[in-house]
């Protein structure tokens, strides 16, 4: 299905560190309805569903011994150990455009025909200047999405994403480990689930059909195979804090006035 593919790291190591800023369990849910409400697609109100689901390790291949000796040397995960039963928090939008530009050139901010490529800034730029320009739309560094692992006790998370204009579906998966070492060997801070590119010697999102209705399946996901938008699985999330009553409060306090006026719907 995903393919957990650490890359050599082979240049400076540059460790964002962004913990302090995103340590509150509310900016997960902050920055997952920023997202959605930023990506709406025109004559849309964006649904955004929060669930829960459990899968099993041994189902998981990319959860496999590899991924457990770089959890392990891991410098941010608070779980070292996988255990059997793996507790998620999901969380889908709907009727939003999903990760918009080309999956197979994700080191590019923008695509060999000159389009602005969101794949690049979801899941390369953390930390750069690149959103300064348009700050006013979820952030000005990048680094919200890190959110994502942060919340999650192995410091990893799983998406899948559907463009609503090639309405191709793609599944990926990235870890914050810091820099680290495995068998002597130093790694990326971020290492990366999908397939290996390559022709850049990089890691891109994985597109075959088989193995995203598999994702779909195994995470209990409520997203079609054609349903535009983006689906994030947090594993092994923080379960002492994120809870169902903890989200319902923050979206009360944040989000009401576009919950009552109907331009967002969290259910």
């Amino acid at each position: 299905m995903l393919d957990f593919i650490p890359l050599i790291n082979n240049g400076k190591n540059v460790d964002p560190k962004p913990a302090q800023k995103f340590e509150r369990p509310e900016a997960l849910i902050l920055e997952a309805l920023q997202n959605s409400v930023d990506g709406t697609k025109t004559g849309e109100i964006p649904k955004i569903h929060f669930h829960f689901s459990r899968v099993n390790k041994s189902d998981c291949a990319f959860l496999g011994s590899n991924f457990q000796k770089h959890l392990k040397a891991s410098k941010y995960s608070m779980e070292k150990n996988l255990p059997e039963n793996i507790e998620c928090l999901v969380i889908e939008d709907f009727g939003t455009t999903g990760i918009e530009g080309n999956h197979r050139e994700v080191h590019l901010e923008k695509t060999t025909e000159g389009i602005e490529n969101s794949w690049y800034y979801f899941l390369n730029d953390f930390g750069g200047e690149s959103k300064l320009t348009s700050s006013g739309k979820g952030g000005s560094e990048g680094e919200g999405r890190q959110t994502f692992m942060l919340s999650s006790k192995i410091s990893t998370f799983f998406g899948i994403s559907i463009d609503h204009k090639k309405k191709i579906p793609a599944i990926f998966g990235m870890s914050y480990f810091g820099s680290h070492k495995v068998d002597a060997q130093r790694f990326n801070i971020f290492c990366d689930f999908g397939e290996k590119n390559k022709a850049e010697e990089n890691v891109i999102p994985i597109v075959d059909e088989k193995k995203v209705r598999e994702f779909i399946k195994l995470f209990g996901l409520k997203r079609k195979i054609d349903d535009a938008g983006l689906s994030v699985i947090i594993p092994i999330y923080n379960s002492n804090e994120i809870t169902k009553e903890f989200i319902e409060k923050k979206i009360i306090e944040i989000y009401r006035v576009p919950l009552l006026r109907n331009k967002l719907s969290v259910y």
